[in-house]
């Protein structure tokens, strides 16, 4: 007997379809297996390279241009430098405009906790701090294909009458792949939990979150001079359009030594809120995920913020059709484990507590009773059986059933999916939601 890990809920079109992503699981095989990715985990930094070649500096303690600068913007717990390919630095840290803002960051900006009013992101009001606490045990990895490590950092409320007070207890999984010499792919999973039982708010702001900072070439300190660099998002839309838009992925590219470079940032599906709203800044050259642009959060005891970020590193100009393989990519890495095959579901719709069973096996799909409208995915290989008893294997499709077999078959329109709390969602145009429970299968 096994069970199925994860509940989920399911959010339904309003057409009457059951929406069934087939899609393909983890495909590595455009990453090179004969480059070695190298993890030296020293006493201030962690440093990552691929057969020699740099490709970012994890900082634990605040780096050596720190005491250039007034001690409130001391900070642990960010990447910086990061590198292209090529060897050219691409991201900045302590920029004269903005001292707090460094390289590759997670903050948030306007929280509450406890009655109080932390501030992770604007160092200068000293109501927040975060540092890095220590190395995951185990989890410093040097392989071929990828590599990898882990942290803790410690976000603390500074605006207490007796002293710090600890907060959010936070995660960062970095992995990074060897995909060739054109470019350097990595990730982070970001897991944040409040330390006790007291909840954080995020409160509603256009700004805070996963963010990015550019070097120094990148900015000029004249708003009438056009910015030297250059923001596009997955809609197509340049820095100022595209603001507080929620694209799936974007990438800033600029001038460095010898030529152009650029970073892009693909926000994970899963990822709460996805697509999540963007700050893109009109002239800095910075950017950040902001999942609280329209509306608060919080984050609770027992249910853990989680985000994935994946990162495409270059040399020259930003290349779409690369980012939209590489979200393909997430995609399909992600489903990966996901087999539903020979699997039970119990669905419970949330609005009128109509409960229904869902049983799949390698040749059909059967639902007792009949529900109109849901989705669920499935990995490569599963096979469905037609009203007129056509078999189909299919790897991406729109399934319509009726008395709780196929009727018809059509191509994935969208699939969007999040984790919040602990729990799997899947999204797509509708409003109506299903509670997905696994139950135990012989």
């Amino acid at each position: 007997m096994r069970k199925l890990k994860h509940p989920m809920h399911v959010s339904c079109l309003k057409s009457h379809v059951v929406l069934l992503a087939l899609v393909l699981g983890l495909n590595f095989a455009g990453h090179s297996q004969n480059e070695r990715v190298r993890i030296k985990n020293s006493e201030k930094t962690i440093e990552v390279s691929i057969s020699g070649r740099p490709v970012l500096t994890y900082n634990k303690v605040p780096t050596e241009e720190a005491p250039n600068h007034e001690p409130h913007f001391k900070r642990s717990g960010y990447i910086h430098p990061l590198y292209s390919p090529s060897g050219k630095v691409v991201t900045g840290d302590f920029p004269e405009d903005h001292k707090h803002q460094h390289a590759l960051f997670f903050a948030w900006t306007k929280t509450k906790f406890e009655n109080r009013k932390p501030e992770f992101w604007n160092q200068k009001l000293e109501a927040g701090k975060i540092s890095f606490v220590g190395v995951v045990e185990g989890s410093v990895v040097s392989a071929k294909g990828k590599g990898g490590f882990a942290v803790e950092h410690l976000w603390e409320d500074l605006t207490a009458s007796d002293g710090p007070v600890p907060v959010l207890k936070e995660t960062w999984k970095v992995t990074v792949f060897d995909v060739g010499r054109d470019r350097h792919v990595f990730e982070i999973e970001s897991v944040q939990e409040v330390i006790g039982e007291k909840p954080l708010t995020i409160e509603k702001y256009h700004y805070g979150g996963m963010a990015f900072r550019g070097p120094d070439s990148w900015f000029v300190d004249d708003k009438k001079a056009p910015p030297p660099s250059v923001i596009l998002t997955s809609d197509g839309l340049a820095r100022i359009e595209g603001n507080h838009t929620r694209p799936s992925w974007v990438a800033m590219s600029g001038p460095v030594e010898g030529g152009n470079a650029g970073v892009a940032v693909l926000s994970d599906r899963r990822n709460f809120r996805f697509p999540q709203w963007v700050r893109l800044h009109p002239t800095k050259p910075y950017f950040v995920y902001s999942p609280m642009v329209e509306e608060a959060f919080q984050i609770r005891a027992g249910e853990p913020y989680v985000s994935r970020f994946r990162y495409v590193v270059y040399d020259g100009e930003t290349d779409s059709q690369m980012m939209e393989r590489e979200g393909s990519k997430m995609i399909d890495e992600f489903w990966e484990g996901h087999d539903l095959a020979n699997s039970r579901w119990k669905f419970t719709h949330l609005a009128t507590g109509k409960v229904s069973t869902v049983e799949f096996s390698d040749t059909k799909i059967e639902v007792q009773p009949d529900l109109l409208d849901y989705g669920l995915p499935f990995t490569n290989g599963a096979k469905f059986e037609r009203l007129d008893g056509t078999i189909y294997d299919v790897s991406s499709v729109i399934v319509k059933t009726r008395g709780g077999k196929v009727e018809s078959i059509d191509k994935l329109i969208s699939l969007q999916h999040y984790e919040h709390g602990g729990r799997l969602y899947l999204q797509t145009t509708a409003d109506d939601d299903f509670l997905m429970e696994p139950l135990v299968v012989e």
